[in-house]
């Protein structure tokens, strides 16, 4: 689950450090600690689709010249 860290922690649930993760980042958190972080007010759920839209990558096509020995 993708949560938003609004402020924070300094403890640890299930012997994972919160310290790690910082304010104003997004992290994909197992469900019991997202639910855990957004209980305390730590942050919320991310429910924004990636504003990056990724576009397909075309490679340019060559094109048949001649070689430069002219065969």
């Amino acid at each position: 689950m993708k949560v938003r860290i609004l402020r924070q922690s300094y403890g640890s649930v299930q012997g994972v450090s919160l310290r790690l993760y910082r304010p104003g980042q997004v992290y994909d958190l197992p469900a019991a600690l997202a639910a855990y972080v957004v209980a305390e007010g730590l942050g919320i759920v991310e429910m924004r689709i990636d504003q990056h839209v990724s576009q397909p990558f075309y490679p340019e096509r060559r094109r048949n010249s001649p070689s430069p020995s002219g065969q």
